[in-house]
């Protein structure tokens, strides 16, 4: 018997990677307890290179690093590995030839510099050597060559990703000459440009001192030019990156300012030409599609402070804009503009509901404010902000501000047609309300404070953004104000909804959940403009919401029911549902079923009855008439139940044969095969059901007599029905608990079952 292995021995192959020599590799073992330099002074012995310190081993397979002490683990059985060169010696090499300032000489050490910037090991000792500083004091010196500078600013960048060197230490000379690339009329080539900004997002992001200068010296025209320039997805995914990281540094007027800014319609276009066309081609790969994510996100952030504000009776300007509504609807001198009385009662019907009624709305909302009742709710702000902005036609793009328009009194004196839709709509809106019966109302107050809520949950707004996020929404994109319109479009929707689902105050939390799925259903198609959203939202009505939730329910159900332990489940219970159904047709059978005798049979017009023995033993039968029901005492002729042979269905049947000897098709005919002539001296007893149902009942019961399994596709129906039934009145209780597709493993047996109890 051949001795054991030891484990700690590995058998491997080592190649030599040196320049200008070749050599066989070197196929043998290595003992994962002896030390690395050993090993290497023997492959030096084995090749006959001198120097042993000079060398170092490293893994073929990527990531390319260095075998050190720390990851030699990875060695494993049939691990290939190369002897070359040692991090130090390298790092030697290298700076010597930066150091020279000769053309050729200094691509070829940053090329190689490039390929070991990633491997740990080697930029520890390179940046050790004070090679980092050279590389910056390289970089930012004017007589730079063009052509190496990728290499360097590439090789930096991935020196400084191992955390070895703060981003602290880099100093405003070498951040100006990152931010001289980027605030250029003619951009620099690509890998420059793209690298360049890289590094001043890592610098955003991890040097709060440093953050400061780039913030100064970077300016959004700058930035979005190079979208603009450059079609390469590199490029305009490092502004994104870039413009992503001073947003979420800023301070919050900074915010304020990025975010009024990048919603502009100057920048907006700029994103929708240039990288949002490419979301319906499906050409927008991962990375870009998180950074629009994170943008998204922080734009729609910066409606948190006034999602988390309470109504304060003292908010001068939550004040304001009530007043200002109450000042446009009821003018000193009589004049009333009546679509904005209506839009009044519309947008202060949350006192409404305090008060039962539609009168004196404004005396109660003055007290209401000043008690703080009613607009206690922490929403309400964010919700004056959005109505705010629909009545005064701030989210309007291609309507006037309505604050420059009612300013010209004579147009409004003199108009008898109110010329603007929106106002048209909401009017319509608030009227069709009004003349519903009180039941029927849509509270108009509290649905605008629940869609808010709604909104800004879908929407995770507040949320920081995830590493992981890639999901945007380009109609966000496509408007100054987005938010505020689509609150527009979203409580005209919840108006539509409460409409067509005929609800009361008592369906309000039914009536936004269908919302709340219009909404995510038409989000997750991604439609390009808010224009599109609400064409898609508006066609989605309650009915198809219906019919959906109808639709997932049953693909849910068919879905478990086909997981293994359902399966199983079903098959144990098969037997116990099928002797149910055998029950249920013997007491058909025993019940009995008056019959018309057919063609080939006796005179027409002519009933007899046929019913099964309680016992199940006899089938009696006799003539009748058309309404009697004989008892079983009334029936003289009989057959045993012993003396069946079997039953044929349709055109087997014999009383199904014609003069000629063809056979004429019945789809309800049935005949009882005898083993001896016991009725009028022919082998049958011939049927002709007068509906399908007693049919397969009859087919079903003479088959269970006969010990066979039931034929009919009633038996098969009732089958999966009442199995259907008994597993989900069995799977109540785990109600919300996923069922496994596998079966949990058996747990190992203990190691010993000296089990302790211990007695009180």
């Amino acid at each position: 018997m051949a001795p054991a292995r030891d484990a700690n021995v590995v058998k491997l192959a080592v190649e030599l990677r040196l320049p200008d020599i070749r050599a066989h590799p070197y196929l043998g073992e290595f003992s994962l307890q002896r030390q690395l330099m050993d090993f290497i002074k023997d492959l030096c012995t084995y090749w006959k290179i001198e120097n042993p310190e000079h060398f170092a081993l490293q893994y073929t397979e990527p990531p390319t690093h260095y075998v050190t002490e720390k990851n030699r683990s990875r060695i494993k059985d049939g691990t290939v590995l190369m002897l070359i060169y040692s991090a130090s010696k390298t790092a030697d090499d290298i700076l010597y030839k930066l150091k020279k300032c000769v053309l050729e000489e200094k691509r070829d050490a940053l090329t190689m510099l490039v390929k070991m910037s990633s491997d740990i090991t080697f930029a520890q000792e390179f940046i050790a050597k004070q090679g980092i500083i050279l590389l910056i004091a390289h970089m930012e010196s004017p007589k730079n060559e063009a052509m190496v500078l990728p290499y360097m600013l590439t090789s930096f960048l991935e020196l400084m990703d191992h955390g070895i060197m703060p981003w602290d230490d880099l100093q405003p000379p070498f951040i100006e000459k990152m931010v001289s690339f980027i605030n250029v009329q003619v951009s620099p080539d690509t890998r420059t440009l793209s690298t360049a900004l890289t590094i001043l997002e890592n610098i955003v992001l991890n040097s709060q001192s440093k953050y400061t200068l780039v913030e100064k010296q970077i300016t959004i025209p700058h930035l979005l030019q190079h979208i603009s320039n450059s079609k390469k997805v590199e490029i305009q995914q490092s502004v994104l990156a870039l413009i992503n990281a001073l947003f979420q540094k800023s301070e919050a007027q900074k915010r304020k300012y990025w975010a009024a800014t990048l919603s502009s319609r100057q920048y907006r276009t700029i994103l929708t030409n240039n990288v949002l066309i490419h979301t319906e081609t499906g050409g927008i790969g991962a990375d870009m599609a998180h950074q629009l994510y994170v943008l998204q996100q922080l734009l729609l952030n910066q409606y948190e402070e006034r999602m988390n504000t309470s109504m304060d009776p003292s908010d001068q300007d939550a004040t304001d804009k009530i007043k200002e509504l109450r000042r446009i609807a009821f003018e000193s001198d009589g004049e009333v503009c009546f679509c904005f009385s209506f839009f009044i009662l519309f947008y202060l019907s949350a006192v409404q509901s305090e008060l039962g009624a539609k009168s004196n709305v404004w005396e109660y909302v003055l007290i209401a404010v000043k008690s703080n009742v009613i607009l206690h709710d922490q929403m309400w702000i964010l919700t004056i902000d959005l109505r705010d902005a629909d009545i005064k036609g701030k989210h309007q793009q291609t309507t006037p501000n309505i604050s420059l328009i009612y300013s010209e009194r004579p147009y409004w004196k003199t108009s008898f047609i109110f010329p603007f839709p929106f106002f048209h709509r909401y009017a319509k809106l608030v009227l069709e309300n009004c003349y519903r019966a009180d039941s029927h109302e849509c509270p108009f107050g509290r649905a605008s404070i629940e869609l808010t809520k709604l909104l800004c949950e879908i929407l995770k707004i507040g949320e920081v953004p995830t590493e992981q996020g890639q999901t945007f929404h380009p109609m966000f994109f496509s408007h100054d104000h987005a938010f505020e319109e689509l609150f527009s479009i979203c409580i005209v929707l919840l108006n539509k909804t409460w409409k067509e689902m005929k609800a009361t105050t008592e369906d309000f939390s039914k009536v936004l959940s269908v919302v709340r799925d219009q909404i995510t259903r038409t989000n997750n198609e991604l439609p390009s403009t808010l224009d599109k959203f609400r064409v898609k939202i508006n066609s989605l009505t309650y009915a198809e919401i219906a019919e959906l939730w109808q639709q997932e329910r049953i693909n849910n159900e068919e879905q478990e029911m086909q997981a293994p332990p359902i399966k199983e489940l079903r098959k144990q219970l098969e037997p116990e549902i099928l002797e149910l159904i055998q029950q249920h047709r013997l007491r058909f059978l025993v019940e009995g079923t008056r019959f018309r005798y057919g063609r080939g049979m006796r005179a027409k017009d002519k009933f007899w009855y046929c019913r099964l023995s309680p016992n199940h033993k006899f089938f009696y039968y006799d003539d009748c008439d058309e309404k009697t029901v004989p008892s079983i005492d009334e029936l003289t002729k009989k057959i045993s139940i012993v003396d069946l042979k079997g039953i044929v269905t349709g055109k087997e049947c014999p009383h199904m044969k014609d003069r000629t000897g063809k056979k004429s098709s019945s789809q309800l005919a049935f005949s009882l095969i005898l083993e001896s002539n016991n009725v009028n001296e022919t082998n049958s007893l011939d049927f002709v059901a007068p509906e399908e149902t007693i049919y397969n009942y009859w087919i079903d019961g003479v088959n269970a007599l006969l010990r066979q399994r039931m034929p009919s596709v009633a038996a098969n129906r009732d089958l999966e029905m009442l199995l259907n039934m008994e597993i989900k009145l069995r799977l109540l209780d785990a109600e919300g608990v996923t069922i496994p597709q596998q079966e949990p493993p058996i747990p190992p047996p203990p190691p010993n079952y000296n089990f302790c109890y211990q007695l009180n």
